[in-house]
């Protein structure tokens, strides 16, 4: 099994423009600052591959503007090419901030490229809200895709809200402002795709089609920093919430481990790129932060058309794992297979000392109502435990040192299983964690108590047949 995670060689990766172009995933990103470049500011870099495994990067693609510019920081748009055979990126122009009555904070900017790498600006293009209806500062992430119309523009805005508003008025009022252009030059607003009246904004916006369905990808940082989604039967809408279409789950593609995520069709596959943020002072209990390392994973259509996610990169395992039996009943069932429980309690098995980079496939299948199923990664410093609670429907990242009025690092809602196997595959890359239970869903995460060094399988208050195969991403993917 290998997985699809990239470092820059310096700083993190922030929010994420994919693009492919001749069955290549181009990757624009954003990155925290270095060196002498202005603090809180951000460019355009861009990496490549067409495998998921080997990356090519190609530096900075569109660098920062004058501090008296609209651009002191180019943050998140969309590339799209023209009949022409010219790229076309545009981007968010972020100048400093004075006030509400001040400078535009956020104005939609264009670049032209003929090849991918070199990009010249074009100085004569400048896109800003209608201070009639939009806010006039929050206003960018703009993406751009083409129908049988022309083109189409959809980007994060707010509502423009009088000063007596109320901060929960304020948390209700972002939008996708909607715009529409026959030559990528010349835009006028339409009405919006979608004004929930749910969050304060929705960040990195991102419309495709598959099947017989639209989808609306997007990120939001009011009650969970995490990727959404809507789905439709039209790019009209209207946009339902998958949750209520599948009747339990929720409407994130991921916890918050994966955030302002977008996608790209790369031969057949639907391909989900984000990043894994960092925490301050590299500590799991740390403030979230922005940017980590670039990750991506693929995602998967159900029969009622609500999306999973799997690993992008996952393949084959290595052969069958030899376990050391420890806590609990542990007998041989034959085929590499092992029956094991503890009725009232953790029964575990050693997989011994493992890499620094690596992935394990549990597979479970429950001979009486059992309550958790996992893997324990052991590091340096801390343990954390890959779960899945069969009884809440959860799959669980936690750490053994976390003290009782703490929250496990991430609890996501898994489908609902019957009595057949329970899959869990588990890969790291040394501190990033990615988690796949059964076809469709996939927890990321980063651990901050070091890569493991030892590995332990287990399973709580119950009994089943278990089987553990190990193999090896292919390697650790930084510039």
């Amino acid at each position: 099994m290998s997985t699809a995670v990239w470092n820059p060689p310096r700083g993190r990766a922030g929010d994420v423009i994919p693009y492919v172009h001749d069955d290549v995933l181009h990757v624009f990103y954003l990155r925290t600052p270095v060196d002498d470049e202005a603090p809180n500011t951000t460019a355009w870099y861009h990496v490549a591959t067409d495998d998921l495994v080997t990356w090519t990067d190609h530096g900075e693609a569109i660098g920062r503007g004058g501090a008296d510019e609209q651009d002191p920081s180019v943050a998140t748009g969309s590339v799209v090419q023209d009949d022409d055979g010219l790229f076309h990126a545009f981007t968010t122009g972020f100048s400093r901030y004075d006030g509400p009555d001040g400078p535009r904070n956020q104005a939609v900017l264009h670049a032209t490229s003929a090849d991918l790498i070199t990009w010249v600006k074009d100085p004569g293009f400048w896109l800003g809200s209608d201070e009639s209806r939009y806010d006039r500062h929050d206003w960018r992430d703009p993406f751009v895709w083409r129908d049988a119309e022309g083109w189409r523009m959809v980007l994060a805005g707010r509502h423009r809200l009088p000063g007596d508003a109320t901060r929960g008025e304020r948390r209700r009022s972002g939008l996708v402002v909607q715009l529409r252009s026959d030559d990528l030059l010349s835009w006028h607003e339409v009405e919006p795709l979608w004004d929930p009246g749910l969050f304060t904004m929705h960040e990195c916006p991102d419309v495709f089609a598959m099947g017989d369905w639209w989808y609306l990808v997007y990120s939001t940082f009011d009650d969970r920093q995490v990727t959404r989604y809507r789905m439709a039967r039209s790019p009209e809408g209207p946009w339902l919430a998958p949750q209520v279409v599948r009747g339990h789950g929720d409407d994130a593609l991921d916890d918050d481990g994966l955030y302002a995520a977008r996608t790209a069709g790369l031969r057949g596959r639907r391909l989900l790129v984000g990043w894994c943020p960092t925490r301050a002072g590299g500590e799991d209990s740390g403030d979230w932060q922005w940017g980590g390392s670039l990750v991506v994973h693929e995602l998967v259509q159900r029969a009622d058309g609500s999306l999973g996610t799997r690993l992008a990169g996952s393949g084959p395992d290595s052969e069958p794992v030899a376990l050391t039996a420890g806590r609990g009943c542990w007998s041989v069932a034959g085929g590499g297979s092992w029956r094991v429980g503890c009725e009232s309690g953790r029964a575990t098995g050693s997989l011994g000392p493992v890499a620094p980079t690596g992935a394990v496939t549990v597979s479970f299948r429950p001979e009486q109502p059992t309550a958790r199923v996992g893997l324990r990664l052991i590091g340096r410093d801390e343990d954390y435990d890959v779960a899945v609670d069969l009884v809440r429907q959860e799959v669980v990242l936690d750490r053994g040192s976390r003290a009782a009025w703490q929250r496990p690092l991430h609890v996501r809602p898994s489908a609902p299983r019957d009595d057949a196997a329970t899959v869990l595959r588990t890969a790291w890359e040394r501190d990033v964690v990615l988690v796949q239970v059964g076809d469709d869903d996939v927890l990321t995460a980063r651990i901050h108590g070091g890569p493991p060094v030892r590995a332990e399988v287990f399973v709580e208050d119950g009994r089943g047949t278990l089987a553990v195969r190990a193999g090896e991403p292919a390697g650790d993917r930084r510039g």
